[in-house]
């Protein structure tokens, strides 16, 4: 099954988006910042992630700069 990474400070979006993937044979997996995703792929890759761009603690641009920088 594939995984599908959720990142979004809004507890709804991440549950919107959560229960469309599940309902079309997907893993949802499901974060509120960036700092948690970045923590999440040290464990797990996931197929595919859906990124919000504007989170308080780090925003999507830097999430995904400091998963290059550390080649997660």
């Amino acid at each position: 099954m594939n995984k599908v990474l959720i990142v979004d400070d809004d507890k709804v979006t991440r549950f919107a988006f959560s229960e469309v993937l599940r309902n079309n044979s997907f893993l949802p997996l499901d974060v509120p910042s960036g700092r948690q995703a970045i923590e999440l792929f040290k464990k797990e890759i996931p197929d595919a992630m859906l990124l919000d761009l504007k989170m308080p603690d780090m925003d999507g641009i830097e999430t995904m700069q400091e998963l290059k920088k550390n080649r997660c």
